[in-house]
């Protein structure tokens, strides 16, 4: 989308529906690939709060990983529409969890 502004001066960039195919594609292929290389005592759900309660996922964890994918790719893309402030609010979190973890 942005290649398409910068590189070939077109404001209009990608339509949404091949933006939503390659986010798919992408999202899918990562999915797939993380799924394939994880041993099965990493595909479990750890839900906060609860230490008893960690449901294997199974084949389930390719679709949980492709909506997170796609989620935050999108929410990043609305982000940086809003006044291209992904930056800075990538910077300010990336803070944040650092001094969490220090």
């Amino acid at each position: 989308d942005d290649y398409r502004k910068v590189i070939r001066k077109d404001s209009n960039g990608l339509i949404a529906k091949w933006k939503y195919f390659w986010q798919t594609v992408a999202g899918l292929a990562t999915a797939i690939f993380l799924y394939q290389i994880s041993h099965p005592d990493q595909t479990f759900l750890l839900i906060p709060f609860i230490k008893d309660v960690m449901p294997q996922l199974g084949i389930f964890y390719i679709v949980l990983t492709y909506f997170v994918i796609v989620g935050t790719s999108n929410a990043v893309n609305l982000t940086d529409g809003l006044g291209h402030s992904a930056n800075d609010h990538g910077c300010r979190c990336i803070c944040v969890i650092c001094l969490c973890y220090w």
